[in-house]
């Protein structure tokens, strides 16, 4: 039998632990409500299902000019890009628009984008001076979709440079609200006619990058030089070994990694510039790449790599073209000077072509749609039906071309008749660029 005393100590020994149980249950379940409460809703993720059964992230309703369905900026960042797109949009009638997702599903970056701006129809119905910043946060992906009306002052390049320098190092460094920023206020400097600063070249990778090509150089033709008559081989080695030197050190930051690599490019170039010229056909050619490399260097800094790149690409596209273009010229004037009945034979056929190209052109109201591929269908006609008029082209090889023509894709969007904002009946031709991080 327990006593009455020792009853009452056994109660208050158990209110004791209850009064525990209870103290350690509220100070469990305060710290994870206030982090409820400290933690923005998620919002859900809105679905769609494709033709083929994929699944595709919906556009959201266009209800502000900054749409965060990932919950990733805080609520002043997103009022301070809200006003500057509003300051923006007042004083030059453009559209601007923000949406941040967590992903875009089975579909690209660049097929959402557009799709998001068809949707909204962002800029001014025949101006489309539209812009879209797309930020797939889950996806690491980002998408800057410009509208017909503004890609001549933000082309592809630019788009990129905009998510290159200013978007995607911020990204990287966790700064999401700091890269959308200063994406939005480059943006709008150059729809307001303000140009970017040239990239800056000569720093980071760039400059190492060009030092070690410098060394290289250096072996190769110290080894070509060594290899002359008349020419002392191991002063030669010494002096490119000081030049090397000298190179590693105007280098800031690379004068220890130079001078480790060193070893390695004088023992495998320094013997390559030494049989380069043990042949003259050899030397002939080596010293045409040397010069084509010095050349296209000394381009790269003066207008950088980009342009020179351009340039390049425009100056043997328009060879290419010449050469092609010359071929149906040539077959015309062989034919009128061996086989006149041939040539107005392939006059009448290319006559009565360009006649249907241009009635049906004409037909579709000059419809681009249509002007494209009978263009092309010409030019292409032309070139086959006189170059076969050319010594051994009888005609009996076939040819084959492709011909792309470019397709216009109109979409139609659900609109939401509670929405505070609406696009103008801007359009995208899909310019602009798109980054990963």
């Amino acid at each position: 039998m327990v006593s009455r005393q020792g009853r009452r100590r056994l109660a208050g020994i158990v209110d004791t632990l209850a009064l525990a149980v209870v103290l350690a249950s509220a100070f469990a379940v305060a710290p994870a409500a206030a982090q409820d409460r400290a933690t923005p809703p998620a919002v859900p993720v809105l679905v769609e299902k494709s033709a083929d059964g994929g699944v595709l992230a919906a556009v959201p309703p266009l209800s502000s000019a900054v749409i965060d369905t990932s919950g990733t900026l805080s609520g002043n960042a997103t009022s301070r890009i809200e006003a500057r797109i509003a300051t923006f949009e007042e004083g030059t009638g453009s559209q601007l628009q923000v949406l941040v997702v967590p992903t875009t599903g089975d579909e690209s970056i660049e097929a959402y984008a557009n799709r998001a701006f068809e949707a909204w129809k962002l800029g001014r119905k025949g101006v489309d001076d539209g812009l879209l910043l797309v930020v797939a946060k889950n996806d690491r992906q980002a998408r800057i979709e410009v509208g017909y009306g503004l890609e001549g002052v933000i082309p592809d390049i630019t788009a990129g440079r905009v998510l290159d320098e200013y978007v995607v190092p911020k990204f990287r460094d966790g700064d999401y609200g700091g890269g959308i920023e200063a994406g939005v206020e480059q943006l709008i400097r150059l729809a307001e006619g303000e140009a970017l600063p040239p990239p800056e070249h000569g720093t980071g990778d760039d400059v190492s990058g060009q030092g070690l090509l410098l060394l290289v150089l250096l072996a190769v033709v110290g080894g070509m030089v060594g290899s002359l008559k008349g020419v002392s081989w191991p002063w030669m080695l010494g002096a490119t070994i000081l030049a090397c030197v000298l190179v590693a050190a105007l280098m800031p930051g690379m004068f220890v990694a130079y001078l480790l690599s060193m070893p390695f490019t004088l023992v495998f170039f320094w013997p390559l510039g030494w049989f380069l010229m043990q042949s003259g056909k050899a030397r002939w050619w080596a010293g045409a790449v040397l010069a084509l490399v010095a050349l296209a260097a000394l381009l790269v800094q003066l207008f950088g790599g980009i342009k020179v790149i351009t340039g390049l690409v425009i100056v043997l596209v328009a060879a290419f073209l010449c050469v092609f273009l010359s071929l149906p010229v040539l077959g015309a004037t062989h034919a009128w000077k061996h086989n006149r009945t041939g040539f107005w034979v392939r006059a009448c056929v290319w006559i009565a072509g360009l006649s249907f190209a241009l009635y049906a052109s004409a037909s579709a109201d000059w419809s681009i749609d249509t002007m494209i591929p009978a263009g092309m269908a010409c030019f292409i006609g032309t070139i086959v039906l006189f170059a076969t008029a050319l010594p051994g082209g009888s005609g009996s090889g076939g040819r084959s071309s492709r011909s792309g023509s470019r397709s216009s894709h109109s979409r139609s969007s659900r609109s939401s008749s509670s929405s505070s904002r609406s696009g103008g009946g801007g359009r995208s031709g899909g310019g602009g660029a798109s980054r990963s991080w």
